[in-house]
């Protein structure tokens, strides 16, 4: 831009403004640029703003005292507002200090009518947003701070659920034995010595006492049975998912009246028996969510693999369905939550779909160890 034209934008300003040295008292930075980006004019609290003298800031241009991040963006908006294709650029960006540090400026930038076909003269305001800059990237880097102590946290107490689990089942482990081994042998031994008292003795009262004696042994033996297998059924050691499924579904049926159809990969094969544990427990709670709740007598237990080593377990009823979001009974999720808390923890997903009358769908889909072909 020629001095003439600069000049009469000057004089534009004097003109509908007064002396333009009378903005130095607006406490809002205001400033006279050329097409090049260079200051003609400056007020004083533009000046304060960026740590400058007068007469050192109209020596430096727009470029000089813009951050390096932002440059581009500013340059940008510069030439579309030159270019006519903003009738004014309202943005944020940051400034160098002359100490070095950055300040946040909020711009309002407009071209000036200097009777040219093209005006490039831009008066421009800049208002200082630094402190809500600041309070802004404080309050993120809380959050941010907040969101990570969140995840740790979240992965503490899944780590420990982890834990309580793992030390659940060695529990139960420890106590099926104690029953399997112990008691069983006890039980059976006392029936044994029953059975020779009763052929032993002559008496019928002796003998009728036997018999008593004897029903309540094998009452007592078959209860500790079921009490072992329901603690820890001895089906869990094997590997092939298909057998597990399928004593699952046979202890259904006898123990809640439920039919459950199966239809399992048999190729698959679950190396981990923490995993193991963890399909067994979830496929039973689903099986008694299917009984309590659908009002059907039959469920569908359907187990095959997918890609990227995953395989998926869906247990699928017919019944009454419900809304989840409406559904009665706070102890009704809890199963569920415990499911997918444990399926997250292993780097797995579980849904649940449902509709009224319509049946419910239960997904679980997790990463599985070994399989063979």
């Amino acid at each position: 831009m020629k001095r003439p034209a600069l000049e009469k934008s000057a004089a534009i300003i004097q003109q509908s403004n007064g002396d333009f040295l009378w903005h130095d008292n607006i406490p809002v930075g205001m400033a006279l640029v050329t097409e090049t980006n260079r200051f003609l004019r400056v007020n004083r609290a533009l000046c304060q703003f960026l740590g400058y003298s007068r007469k050192e800031l109209l020596r430096k241009t727009v470029q000089d005292i813009t951050h390096p991040d932002d440059l581009t963006a500013t340059v940008k908006k510069i030439r579309q507002l030159q270019s006519g294709g903003l009738p004014y650029s309202r943005f944020e960006k940051r400034y160098i200090h002359k100490n070095g540090k950055v300040v946040w400026g909020e711009v309002n930038s407009t071209l000036i009518d200097d009777g040219s076909p093209n005006p490039k003269c831009r008066f421009t305001q800049v208002v200082d947003i630094t402190k809500r800059k600041n309070f802004e990237e404080a309050l993120a880097k809380l959050n941010e701070d907040l969101e990570r102590k969140i995840i740790d946290r979240t992965a503490q107490l899944r780590h420990l659920t982890d834990e309580l689990i793992r030390a659940e089942h060695r529990e139960r482990r420890r106590i099926a034995d104690i029953l399997h081994e112990n008691l069983q042998q006890q039980l059976c031994g006392m029936k044994f010595r029953a059975c020779q008292l009763k052929a032993e003795c002559a008496e019928p009262a002796t003998i009728n006492l036997a018999d008593k004696l004897i029903i309540e042994l094998d009452q007592a033996i078959n209860l500790t049975r079921t009490l072992s297998s329901n603690l820890y059924p001895q089906v869990l050691s094997l590997r092939k998912i298909k057998g597990f499924i399928e004593w699952l579904a046979d202890d259904t049926m006898k123990t809640l009246g439920l039919a459950v159809n199966t239809r399992v990969d048999a190729r698959l094969k679950l190396a981990s028996h923490e995993l193991r544990i963890f399909v067994f427990d979830a496929i039973r709670e689903l099986l008694l969510n299917v009984s309590k709740h659908s009002k059907v007598h039959t469920a569908n237990v359907r187990v095959c693999l997918m890609a990227n080593k995953l395989f998926r377990i869906q247990v699928k009823d017919a019944g009454v369905g419900y809304v989840p979001k409406h559904n009665h009974g706070a102890n009704r999720h809890i199963g569920l939550f415990r499911i997918q808390e444990r399926a997250q923890s292993l780097g797995g997903h579980f849904e649940v779909v449902s509709n009224p009358g319509k049946g419910t769908c239960a997904t679980l889909i997790l990463p599985y160890g070994k399989h063979e072909p």
